[in-house]
């Protein structure tokens, strides 16, 4: 496992990728902490999916909408 800065999960402030910058400079998350996210986000993309910004942890391959369309939910 790489150091991310937050676990896995964690829906607080020190998750959203929008403000890593700002997370680095005050010392929340490490620069070391946030190339992680950035090479996980890399792979990713590669891979079709897209991040959500409020959780370093999360991605989805379709938005919600085209999900809908694709599958029916299960009850």
């Amino acid at each position: 496992p790489l150091p991310m800065g937050a676990e896995f999960d964690h829906l607080g402030y020190e998750s959203h990728i929008t403000q890593e910058d700002v997370l680095v400079r005050n010392g929340i998350i490490t620069p070391e902490e946030k190339k992680n996210r950035e090479l996980l986000r890399e792979v990713m993309k590669k891979a079709g999916y897209r991040a959500l910004h409020s959780e370093w942890w999360h991605f989805n391959l379709y938005s919600r909408e085209e999900a809908k369309k694709r599958f029916k939910v299960i009850e």
